[in-house]
């Protein structure tokens, strides 16, 4: 996995400068293009310079300022959609999607890119299909899946013979030949190298050519020709020397060493991979140091001064912990194992051995969650291609249904007027047929959901309805005891009495939303005085609450509630309000019932130490059938009709109801009225 990191940073490197009119844009300033996208907008039609520009700034700002480059592929995907311009949507695509590739959002990324790729098919547009299939392949190398990477950079490099400037053409050559690393096909990572590097050296670009010559370098080297190299080794340092490239500068040095550890020239290696070392904690190169240390104590190791190669080893497994690079850590320790076992020291090389053993159990799980990862990123991926796929088949027989509708057209434009009206009728016929089809998908959707709905309410009443009927049966076969005490009676009454209620409720409920929804019920608002609706509905649940020790407590403001209301509405909707109330709060709690004149409206407010309820509870309260978490402390009933029939109710009167509450805190229902003026107590 630490190999395709460095890989994909070697592509990009690289591979930025290739990409369709970046070679351009990056020779320009942020505000010459800024300039210039002013400049276009100005014009009375959008073209494909303006999106191009977008694309530009936002390459221009991949690596520095990755929230501008998303917010410029964005413009230009939301200026397109507002056009309708198929192109410039396709451009915003392109840009976002190498947003995503580049800041490893993999999966969005090849989304994005495959959402780009058809359009430009469909306007057979090459040009920015040479530079999409490099995205592509991008995303599908960091995936790990090297076969599709390759796939796609073959795709570009055919498409880059044609349309690509000669930088682009060698950034897909080179990408090809990583990707031939990867993959072990050392002869062919040369070829395409080489290729790369003759088109950068007629360029004059001494940075990508020495990348070039490091690059062929390292494939000799895994192919054992040590002598060529060497040869293109050095060359890249020379040119690196020249430019100052630091960090390209260890790298080269690095390779070198270990061309001359392969053939045991030990002196000549030592003396390369101490300058990597010296150039790379010069630049503070962390990660790389502690490789260059461990090289440094093999050379130190196979020169049998094994004081300096425990050193250097010391030192890398130092460094790569305080890195987290447990691969580097591992080898150390393996590796200082193996110095105290040749300096006679059994129990130090045992030790090392062990922590050997147990970093290595860490790396395996690692590398198997990382495999994991890898497996499902290409689940996804190829579920994603399987989708994109059906949609170009779906799309190639609306273009083929669309091609025969367009020659039967252009045949019947020379025809007769009888002709002509027949093709009239049958396209008004064609088009009553589909607003038929319409028309019966939609009917056929709302049976299925009253169908549903029937369900549920069978389900409700066979089940909330029993439960009461078989409290009142039991409790009846109780009464009917000659021998039960009259306390026992009594007790028996009153959860008779309770049951009654509770199966009252439901019905009411079921008979309520029925009227609701076939607008039998209508409100008739009128000026009132809600206060003695309201005095009547919380004597009336007094005795419930009393049931589970409860205390309603009133903060009326006053004796005049003045509203614009429906008088006996009001009263179901306070009463549903409270039976929630009283339903989700424990014994002893209390519940206020609280109320507030403003400006313009009348307000009510009904406060429990219940549950409380969730954000996303909130969301689904006032929906139909809807039973959230927390369940009523006495086992009562819920249909999840409730707060429904409340919300329509409150709309039938112009009024409002909310819900404000935290999780374990309790909750408020507000109702809010319209003011009434010149109403008196």
């Amino acid at each position: 996995m630490h190999y395709k990191k460095s890989t994909f940073l070697l592509i990009l490197l690289f591979g930025i400068v290739g990409s369709l009119y970046v070679v351009q844009a990056q020779q320009r300033s942020d505000s010459l293009l800024l300039q210039r996208l002013d400049s276009l907008k100005q014009l009375p039609h959008a073209d494909s310079s303006l999106y191009t520009t977008y694309y530009q700034l936002s390459l221009l700002n991949l690596r520095r300022d990755s929230a501008k480059a998303a917010q410029y592929a964005q413009q230009a995907i939301h200026l397109a959609d507002s056009l309708e311009n198929h192109l410039g949507m396709g451009i915003g695509k392109m840009a976002l999607g190498a947003h995503n590739v580049i800041q490893g959002d993999f999966m969005d990324g090849l989304k994005h890119s495959f959402e780009a790729e058809q359009i430009f098919k469909q306007l057979n547009r090459g040009d920015y299909l040479s530079a999409l299939y490099s995205y592509i392949g991008i995303g599908y190398n960091r995936l790990g899946n090297n076969n599709e990477a390759l796939r796609y950079y073959l795709l570009s490099d055919s498409l880059m013979k044609i349309h690509g400037s000669p930088m682009e053409q060698a950034q897909v050559k080179a990408n090809i030949g990583i990707i031939h690393s990867s993959q072990g096909h050392h002869e062919q990572t040369i070829e395409y190298f080489k290729e790369a590097r003759t088109i950068i050296s007629k360029q004059g670009s001494p940075g990508h050519i020495a990348m070039m010559d490091h690059n062929i370098g390292v494939a000799y080297r895994h192919l054992n020709q040590h002598d060529s190299a060497l040869v293109y080794l050095e060359k890249a340092m020379e040119q690196r020397r020249r430019i100052n490239d630091k960090h390209g500068l260890a790298s080269t040095y690095q390779n070198l060493g270990k061309v001359y550890i392969d053939q045991q020239q030990y002196e000549f290696a030592l003396n390369y991979i101490e300058t990597a070392l010296q150039i790379q904690e010069e630049i503070g190169d962390q990660v790389n140091i502690s490789a260059t240390q461990l090289y440094a104590a093999r050379i130190f190791y196979n020169l049998n001064d094994y004081d300096q190669a425990e050193y250097y080893g010391q030192r890398s497994l130092e460094t790569s912990s305080n890195t987290g690079r447990l691969d580097h850590q591992a080898e150390a320790l393996q590796f200082l194992s193996k110095v105290e076992e040749a300096q006679s020291n059994p129990g130090a090389a045992l030790n090392y051995l062990r922590r050997y053993t147990n970093l290595q159990d860490s790396l395996n799980q690692q590398n198997q969650v990382e495999a994991f990862e890898e497996m499902r990123a290409r689940y996804q991926t190829t579920e994603m291609e399987q989708k994109i796929e059906l949609l170009n088949k779906e799309q190639k027989i609306k273009e083929a249904d669309l091609a025969r509708a367009k020659l039967f057209r252009n045949s019947l434009i020379g025809g007769s007027t009888a002709l002509l009206i027949i093709l009239m009728l049958l396209y008004t016929r064609f088009r009553a047929s589909k607003k038929h089809e319409r028309e019966l998908q939609e009917k056929n959707k709302r049976l299925e959901e009253l169908s549903e709905e029937k369900s549920e309410y069978l389900h409700i009443a066979a089940h909330d309805l029993k439960t009461p009927l078989s409290g009142i049966l039991g409790f009846s076969e109780l009464i009917k005891d000659p021998d039960c005490p009259p306390e026992e009676i009594r007790e028996h009454a009153r959860f008779i009495h309770i049951s009654a209620y509770r199966m009252l409720d439901l019905i009411k409920q079921f008979l309520d939303v029925n009227a609701i929804e076939s607008g039998k019920k209508m409100a008739e608002v009128e000026p009132i005085n809600l206060y003695p609706e309201l005095k009547q509905v919380l004597e009336h649940y007094e005795y419930r609450a009393k049931w589970k020790n409860i205390s309603l407590i009133e903060e009326l403001h006053s004796e005049c509630l003045p509203a614009i209301a429906d008088s006996s509405i009001f009263q179901e909707v306070m009463e549903n309000v409270l039976s929630n109330a009283v339903k989700y709060s424990p014994k002893g709690s209390r519940v206020w019932i609280r109320s507030e004149q403003c400006t313009e409206f009348l307000r009510i407010a009904v406060i429990d130490e219940g549950p409380g309820l969730s954000e996303d509870e909130q969301k689904q309260l006032f929906q139909k059938f809807k039973r959230l978490s927390p369940d009523p402390t006495e086992g009562e009933g819920s249909t999840g009709l409730g707060l429904y029939i409340v919300k329509k109710m409150m709309d039938a009167m112009n009024g409002k109801v909310w819900c404000e509450s935290t999780p374990g805190e309790g909750s408020t229902f507000y109702i809010e009225l319209p003011l009434a003026e010149g109403v008196e107590a």
